[in-house]
């Protein structure tokens, strides 16, 4: 995860992986990440937008106010 390097090169924040159908909140920058992941990012509207322009990264922006807690 620390290897992205999110925050630094686009100012976004992973708060959360999912990951078999299990959520992992404050992912540590060790946590590994595998190929079917999803990553829940906080930020920006423009650092979501750099984010959706990386090769092979789907985005998906939620703006129902409902909990993430409750969504995932």
């Amino acid at each position: 995860l620390g290897e992205l390097q999110l925050g630094r090169e686009l100012g976004a924040s992973v708060v959360a992986i999912l990951r078999n159908g299990r959520r992992h909140h404050d992912p540590r920058r060790n946590d590994p990440i595998f190929e079917d992941d999803v990553l829940v990012v906080r930020g920006r509207s423009y650092e979501l937008e750099a984010l959706a322009r990386l090769r092979g990264v789907k985005v998906q922006v939620l703006t129902d106010p409902q909990p993430l807690k409750e969504r995932f």
